[in-house]
């Protein structure tokens, strides 16, 4: 049982640098570019914004099929699609 927590933590430690690395660049490459782009912003964030909602779904969906999840109220499913849920994923 340690050696599976031990490879969930290395596992979620090495996806967090990856993920605070990229953060970390795409805001150098914006600040790099910012007289370029600025005309775009709004843009820009509507595809991030599309983007993080595509893959946090795949994320939740991937973990749907890999175990059991007790309390599903917070998971999203194509089939209770409501507005409740996209407003709890959006704030």
């Amino acid at each position: 049982m340690k050696s599976i927590s031990k490879n969930l933590t290395t596992t979620n430690l090495k996806e967090l640098a990856s993920t605070v690395g990229a953060g970390i660049l795409g805001f150098g490459l914006g600040a790099l570019l910012v007289n370029f782009i600025q005309q775009y912003t709004l843009w820009i964030i509507f595809l991030g914004l599309l983007m993080h909602g595509w893959g946090m779904y795949r994320t939740h969906h991937q973990n749907d099929k890999e175990r059991y999840h007790v309390n599903s109220v917070s998971q999203i499913k194509v089939s209770e699609f409501s507005w409740k849920n996209l407003l709890y994923w959006l704030l």
